[in-house]
């Protein structure tokens, strides 16, 4: 170790590795105690957030990526570097608030009897910031939120529907007191039977909370609530949208509140892990719920934005329900200006462009083009001591510009600038991809960093699904880590990114720009990012009028490594499964977008192509994405792995620190939010620096 400081070696440049080393590099004299370097393949950061520019500089994804408005930890860390960063006022995304603006409409796809129909929803905005911190609303506090948000949407949903002003048949005692509690706080002729059930469960809630009452007492007048409610609507659920959907919602709280009570989460011993040794639908269906609650599109689309199917396979869902329900209080109950935001560039472009010029600034060092091979462990099996390294190519000069300009606006591209690289021009002529797992590009060189020279600690921030190849000697060392690795699961994810001449309207979209979710298996999600296209660099005849994303999980698991050929029939695959799709579900939702004579089949030639091609040239002309390296594959939240996940400060080696959306980190799912979170608790192992109680959400 160096007199004083402590060489850090980070591996990986995915969004964990980032926060780690932007937070330690936060801490006033940082430059004292670390030397860091993050090693990272290929030639762009962002791990599976990395986006690139194509051809016209159109934006190329790994897929769909958009922040929600509770990612507290993650818009700190944003803000703080667009703040650092310093761009001149006008220039293209010059703050935090220009790179990220609020999307508010939402829309669920709902089939009911073979029959798609769009559950549309406006997330009411608000005047908060993300970012600003603060304390979370209890288990207690979130179901006063929302018993109080859904009184007032059965009051206003009654009004205007027949039947529902029928009084249920009350029981003696309590449900007496209900109705006399009604004729107290209601204006005559204002709050039907239902209404005053609601309303004496709002009450008893908060009586229960300050402990005068047993928790069975919010029970009882919602399970009334419910069996009335039911027996007025049970005849029209298929045929009348707002009373079905109604139902669900009051079904779906009714359940979590009776679930979180009976498995003593709420007013109990137990935190919301301990529900994550059942799958979410699963402990739905235990508490009561129906079936057509928990297999409805309100629910689906929870699986489908954490593309939550073992293997991929949409017939196997899966997500702790401990997880499930940390994800739907926080989306719903807790964000912050809006529900969503969209960013104004590509993933790369908005946030690790940012990242990446702060941290040079500040002295970080970044060795691109270096893919870690092995870590290797002491003799007694203590601490990391070697970590092999391959040199994939050559600098022709001593340091590497990732960046390049796209319409005034650092980005990162699609393929390596080849002319900084002494090997580029064969690189390019043979279309090499230096991010594969399958490359058949051999190392110029393989060199070894040794414990005490090049580093004292390591950071490893590449994700779960290449520890079999470069953590061999740790998963056979330690128990915990063959067990992370046998039972944290994940998958395959496809991405399918479409340029159209026309816009949304002009595809026959009635609505406001969406995202959609909860729609036909695999591209299950759609969003309309035509938002993007000023900051893509088309010129005439070249028109784009929409930008269309989709992504969806994908079947399939590791290909053998030996295997050269995995990509492009992955790719392959993904490119049929989109053309498959396109011509039996966009119909319905661009209804003006089908061929002459078809409902169903897309019309390609509203494609467009920079080349000029006619038909499915212009289809051949759009962006596939299949995510199959090891890296890329989605952490998944399956239930009863939990536990088997590894806290950030708790590797089991002495010197290894670990971040990313696979560890242990507070929230222990698949996004942007628990990554930073896993990042932000690395740093604090490291530093001993007492921020754990500044990280929203992780107590």
């Amino acid at each position: 170790m160096t007199e004083g400081k402590q060489k850090i070696a980070v591996l990986g440049g995915g969004a964990g590795s980032l926060t780690t080393v932007f937070e330690l590099t936060s801490l006033p004299d940082w430059q004292d105690k670390y030397d860091i370097t993050v090693y990272q393949l290929g030639w762009r950061l962002g791990g599976k957030g990395a986006s690139g520019r194509g051809a016209n500089g159109r934006i190329e994804e790994h897929g769909l990526h958009v922040w929600m408005g509770f990612y507290d930890n993650a818009f700190r860390v944003i803000r703080a570097a667009y703040q650092e960063m310093g761009r001149p006022p006008g220039s293209p995304l010059a703050t935090w608030q220009d790179a990220f603006k609020k999307h508010s409409f939402i829309v669920i796809g709902e089939d009911i009897k073979g029959k798609w129909k769009t559950w549309r929803l406006m997330f009411p905005t608000n005047n908060l910031v993300p970012g600003d911190g603060g304390e979370l609303p209890s288990l207690e506090e979130c179901a006063e939120l929302l018993l109080g948000y859904l009184h007032t949407h059965f009051l206003s949903v009654q009004r205007n529907a027949t039947g529902l002003s029928k009084s249920p048949h009350p029981d003696e005692g309590i449900f007496k007191r209900i109705l006399d509690d009604a004729e107290q706080v209601a204006a005559a002729g204002a709050m039907t039977a239902g209404g005053a059930l609601l309303f004496t469960a709002h009450e008893a809630l908060k009586v229960v909370r300050l402990g005068g009452k047993p928790a069975e007492e919010i029970i009882k007048p919602l399970d009334t609530f419910l069996h009335w409610l039911w027996s007025m609507i049970e005849q029209v659920l298929d045929d009348d949208d707002e009373l079905r959907r109604l139902w669900i919602e009051f079904d779906l709280f009714v359940t979590t509140v009776r679930g979180l009570i009976a498995d003593g989460v709420m007013f109990g011993p137990n935190n919301l892990d301990f529900l994550d040794q059942w799958d979410y639908r699963e402990w739905l269906k235990k508490h009561g719920a129906t079936e057509i609650s928990y297999n409805s599109g309100a629910t689906r689309a929870l699986y489908d934005l954490v593309f939550g199917y073992e293997n991929g396979d949409t017939d196997r869902p899966n997500y702790g329900a401990g997880v499930g329900l940390r994800s739907v209080l926080r989306i719903g109950l807790t964000y912050k200006g809006a529900v969503f935001y969209k960013m104004q560039a590509g993933m790369g472009d908005t946030v690790f462009t940012p990242l990446y010029e702060v941290l040079k600034k500040r002295g970080v060092k970044f060795e691109f083009f270096s893919r870690v091979r092995n870590l290797g462990l002491s003799e007694d099996g203590s601490r990391i001591e070697t970590i092999s390294v391959g040199r994939q190519a050559t600098l022709k000069s001593g340091s590497y510009d990732p960046l390049v300009d796209c319409e005034n606006l650092a980005c990162w591209p699609s393929d390596p600038n080849y002319d900084q690289l002494v090997e580029g021009d064969a690189l390019k002529s043979q279309g090499i991809n230096l991010e594969s797992f399958w490359t058949p590009w051999p190392d110029v060189e393989e060199f070894e960093l040794k414990l005490g020279q090049d580093f004292d600690l390591v950071v490893q921030g590449i994700s779960l699904g290449a520890f079999p190849f470069i953590c061999s000697e740790l998963i056979a060392a330690n128990d915990g880590w063959r067990q992370m690795v046998e039972n944290v699961q994940t998958t395959r994810t496809q991405a399918m990114q479409l340029w159209l001449n026309k816009d949304i309207a002009g595809l026959g979209w009635t609505q406001p720009s969406p995202i959609l979710d909860a729609y036909v298996q695999p591209m299950n999600t759609w969003a309309d990012m035509s938002q993007l296209i000023d900051r893509e660099s088309w010129r005439p005849p070249n028109v784009v009028r929409s930008i269309a994303y989709y992504c969806g999980p994908m079947v399939g698991g590791i290909p053998d490594p030996a295997d050269r050929g995995a990509p492009a029939k992955a790719l392959a695959e993904v490119k049929e499964t989109g053309r498959k799709w396109l011509n039996g579900a966009s119909g319905f939702l661009w209804p003006l977008a089908t061929t002459l004579g078809s409902q169903t089949d897309l019309d390609f030639e509203l494609l467009v192509d920079s080349a000029g091609g006619t038909g499915d040239q212009r289809y051949d002309a759009q962006f596939w994405k299949a995510n199959i390296d090891p890296s890329e594959r989605y952490v998944l939240s399956v239930s009863g792995s939990l536990d088997y996940r590894l806290e950030p400060g708790k590797s089991g080696f002495d010197n290894l620190f670990l971040t990313g959306d696979w560890t242990r980190n507070g929230f222990n799912a698949g996004c942007i939010e628990a990554t930073v979170m896993a990042g932000m608790l690395a740093a604090n192992a490291i530093s001993g620096f007492p921020v754990i109680d500044s990280i929203v959400g992780y107590k």
